[in-house]
């Protein structure tokens, strides 16, 4: 059973009229990954400034920290997409909706359109949205934010799996891919951070189907400190990739979270 690293479920049903939903709880995570035009770059793990030091103890403040945000959710409506969201106390909510590929192209990330200051749920019609990969951006007040991947084909939208996911009290604070969809006809790379509240021994593993196609050396991190890798394209198939990190500190079982990426 796939292990979700959401902090706390709340169903939508009452705000989605009884649409389908799937939800999503995850911070933004800074990023600092330098795009080349071809993303030629050999994978591994990116040393970035601006990481900060582990707080003293060992340990973050993920626990304490103020999420507006409870959950987040998107489903289709006709040819448009019906946006919800739980928050928590008062505050206004600003959805952003990126498109991130047309055809095989990776496309980086291109708003294409903004809702600002929302307090319930809403629709988009998706007028002037070609097919592609997409993802919606929601910020609360706090500089709070969480995403969701979409994806348009034939004229409608479907809800894609998680590429971002976190845990605010666990080992593993915060998991994040850059974005959604990787490759294409550029072969860009994609990006992978994570960030953990405490020490501990991780391993990422990039999986097609039941397959292990690359695995990144096991490292043991420190808490409170973002770390990155770049996941090269090459000989890498087309189609769904799971990327798997597993947590492990002592005398504890490993913690493990997956997210999926798409190789165009």
């Amino acid at each position: 059973m796939r292990y979700r690293l959401t902090a706390l479920a709340v169903p939508l049903a009452a705000l989605l009229a009884g649409v389908g939903v799937v939800t999503l709880a995850a911070p933004g995570v800074e990023r600092c990954f330098a795009q080349a035009a071809t993303d030629a770059e050999v994978e591994g793990r990116i040393a970035c400034s601006g990481a900060g030091a582990a707080p003293p103890g060992g340990s973050s403040r993920a626990c304490t920290t103020n999420k507006r945000l409870r959950s987040i959710a998107a489903a289709r409506r006709g040819r448009g997409v019906r946006f919800g969201f739980v928050r928590r106390g008062a505050g206004k909510v600003t959805v952003d909706v990126f498109r991130v590929s047309q055809g095989r192209r990776v496309i980086g990330n291109r708003r294409v359109a903004r809702f600002s200051n929302r307090e319930r749920s809403f629709t988009w019609t998706g007028r002037g949205a070609g097919d592609g990969d997409y993802f919606a951006r929601y910020r609360a007040r706090g500089a709070e934010t969480r995403r969701l991947a979409l994806r348009r084909k034939n004229g409608r939208f479907a809800r894609r799996p998680d590429f971002e996911a976190r845990d605010g009290c666990g080992p593993l604070r915060a998991f994040k891919l850059e974005r959604p969809v990787f490759g294409g006809r550029t072969n860009r790379a994609l990006g992978i951070s994570y960030r953990l509240n405490r020490a501990a021994r991780v391993t990422v593993t990039v999986m097609r189907g039941a397959r292990t196609v690359r695995r990144f050396r096991t490292t043991s991190d420190r808490a409170g400190r973002t770390y990155r890798l770049r996941l090269a394209t090459e000989g890498l198939r087309r189609g769904d990739h799971r990327i798997r990190i597993s947590v492990r500190t002592p005398g504890a079982a490993a913690a493990v979270a997956r997210l999926t990426t798409a190789r165009l």
